[in-house]
């Protein structure tokens, strides 16, 4: 993690190489990962986010697509992701889930989108993106909250990224904390006196008396 200001939380994939699932939050920000229960239809991270007297549940999901080497189906995700909102619905406050779930919700016919639109009704919970947000122009990456939160607006992606899928991006009302500053030392080149520049580079050992040690010529640069 090399972002200025910024840790990075994660849950790597154990099963395989690659894969697993992370956050970058501002340092300024309280964090408490919990225990992630074991799910094999999914990866995610839960975080329980907080500043001042704002406070957030924050999970991060990654839903892979059914393949023959982790045979996850769209059934065994349905049962996971209903077991894991029994264990939120306990928990008071805002709630973000955000991630890649891979079901075209684009559409109003399929039958697996339409599932888990209804299991986010009957949990209380509201799906934000309606736009596409993967090159095969449907929408996979979703952004939901309970529908009481009222902490979430001006939705939009950008695509001008390597990745086949698009950012996803929107305004949290939450409480932020402050930037660190920094303090830079810089010379004013703008106000050198080049003629004098020049002169003090004449009277100097490197125009007069060139040392020949490698080292010694970097101390007098």
């Amino acid at each position: 993690n090399n972002l200025k200001d910024y840790e990075y939380y994660s849950v790597p994939r154990t099963n395989r190489s690659g894969g697993g699932v992370g956050v970058f939050l501002r340092k300024g920000f309280k964090v408490l990962q919990n225990e992630n229960l074991s799910f094999s239809s999914m990866e995610y991270i839960d975080l329980v986010v907080s500043h001042g007297s704002s406070s957030m549940r924050l999970l991060t999901i990654y839903r892979p697509p059914c393949s023959k080497k982790n045979r996850a189906t769209p059934a065994m995700f349905f049962k996971d992701f209903s077991n894991l909102l029994e264990t939120l619905a306990i928990t008071p406050g805002p709630l973000i889930l955000c991630g890649d779930f891979n079901f075209h919700m684009d559409s109003a016919t399929d039958h697996n989108a339409c599932m888990f639109r209804d299991i986010l009704e009957s949990a209380g919970l509201h799906q934000h993106v309606n736009v596409p947000t993967h090159r095969s122009s449907h929408t996979l990456d979703l952004i939901i909250d309970r529908n009481e939160n009222n902490m979430l607006s001006g939705f939009s992606t950008c695509c001008d990224l390597p990745s086949d899928h698009f950012a996803v991006t929107c305004t949290v009302v939450f409480a932020k904390p402050k930037a660190t500053k920094t303090l830079f030392r810089h010379r004013p080149l703008r106000n050198i006196d080049i003629c004098k520049f020049k002169s003090d580079l004449m009277n100097s050992e490197l125009y007069s008396e060139l040392p020949s040690s490698p080292d010694k010529l970097v101390d007098l640069y």
